[in-house]
């Protein structure tokens, strides 16, 4: 490949892999002399192989280059960053890297100039330190798998997100292994895109997911501790079981499912054509929330948004003693409520009252308990219907308009 046909992340790294590899001979070179030198004076290991083998340990500011070729550690190879300090480098001419056995960062930081493809173990022990990619980072097979148990991954793009000219760096699970990557508690993968493959499972025990641009999940992901966080603009095409919070907007494809396995806190809107499960705990913060097919929340939940849309072919389902409640509440579609369950509007501005549509239907389906249905305007409008089926009902608030009010014989 001619400089010329090179991408232009290609052509600055290995301006910048050159560099540092000539900062770090030199420093060498001037040790070797008895000179002083501002550089590490310590080389451990420039490995001029292109396929490893075998295991290696590697220390303080380690150096692993392919000076030819790709780099490719094989199956029954092993490479341990042991550190204790510094940063650790890995490198190839050609900047594509390719790990079929297993990669350990025990104590150390690691810059890897290039694009990875993982299909053995990469792992960042509990004590491990910061891994920084300048390049895609895909793990996929069988065995693929990416355990971020301390420290953290970041993918660097190449050049200004603000311009055209932008490198991305993205992150693909493409794995079947049960868990294809793991995130502890506190730790973090962070990528211009994000993308889980169908049949692939990212984990985050408590850690952070973040995809700068998106995080697109066609197969499984678990953020299902407290303080886990999933940030930026989610599609989800498969399946995703949260809590903890989610930063950004999350469109729920049609026949998918988002479960909300405890309280999930988020900022920026929700569009669900598919599944939104609340049931381990509450949903809240989410700014605009607009559905078009099932949303259902469990017993004593709450889901909670500034403006909720409920469209055609929709269907919201209050559990016993749990709230639907917005600033702003519209319904067009279906709304059914158990026992005890209450649905509300809270704005006090004219011309925001809890909106029944023509063609929306609430219906009050408890048999214990008093349900409630209210308007923080003072004005519940009312063109659709509103059935009483059973048990008690408390209306706060004016009903107007030309809808109707269905009170069964034995409500």
């Amino acid at each position: 490949m001619s400089q010329a046909s090179r991408s232009p992340r290609f052509v600055r790294a290995r301006q910048s892999i050159r560099i540092r590899l000539r900062a770090i001979f030199r420093a060498a070179l001037f040790a070797g002399l008895g000179l002083a030198s501002s550089f590490a004076t310590t080389v451990n290991l420039y490995a001029q192989d292109t396929n490893n083998s075998v295991t290696k340990n590697l220390q303080t500011n380690a150096v692993e280059h392919a000076a030819t070729g790709a780099y490719n550690n094989l199956s029954t190879g092993v490479l341990n960053f042991n550190g204790p300090s510094g940063a650790a480098q890995w490198t190839s001419h050609t900047l594509v890297i390719t790990n079929a056995g297993t990669v350990n960062l025990v104590r150390s930081d690691l810059g890897i100039a290039g694009d990875v493809t993982n299909t053995g173990t990469f792992q960042i022990n509990a004590l491990g330190g910061i891994v920084q990619v300048d390049g895609h980072f895909t793990t996929s097979g069988t065995a693929g798998a990416v355990n971020i148990f301390g420290g953290g991954m970041e993918l660097i793009g190449d050049g200004d997100p603000m311009f055209s000219t932008y490198v991305p760096a993205n992150f693909t699970n493409n794995s079947t292994a049960q868990h294809g990557v793991i995130i502890a508690n506190n730790r973090y993968l962070v990528a211009d895109t994000i993308t889980n493959a169908t049949g692939s499972t990212i984990s985050s025990n408590g850690g952070r997911l973040q995809g700068r641009t998106a995080i697109v999940n066609n197969g499984t992901i678990n953020s299902d501790a407290a303080t886990g966080i999933l940030q930026g603009t989610i599609t989800n095409n498969g399946t995703i079981n949260a809590q903890g919070a989610v930063e950004g907007n999350v469109t729920n494809a049609a026949t998918k499912t988002f479960t909300v396995t405890g309280n999930l806190a988020q900022t920026g809107n929700s569009t669900n054509a598919g599944t939104l499960a609340v049931t381990g705990g509450n949903l809240t913060g989410t700014n605009v929330l607009t559905n078009t097919s099932t949303i259902t929340i469990a017993n004593n939940r709450t889901v909670s948004a500034t403006d909720i849309k409920n469209n055609t072919g929709g269907t919201i389902t209050v559990g016993n003693s749990s709230i639907l409640t917005g600033s702003k509440l519209e319904n067009n579609a279906t709304i059914t409520v158990g026992a005890g369950g209450t649905v509300r509007s809270t704005s006090t501005t004219a011309d925001e009252d809890l909106n029944n549509k023509a063609t929306g239907t609430i219906s009050f389906n408890g048999t214990t308990g008093t349900a409630n249905l209210s308007s923080g305007t003072g004005n519940i409008a009312n063109a659709g219907t509103i059935n009483l089926n059973a048990g008690t009902v408390l209306v706060t608030g004016n009903l107007t308009g030309a809808g109707t009010v269905a009170i069964a014989d034995e409500a």
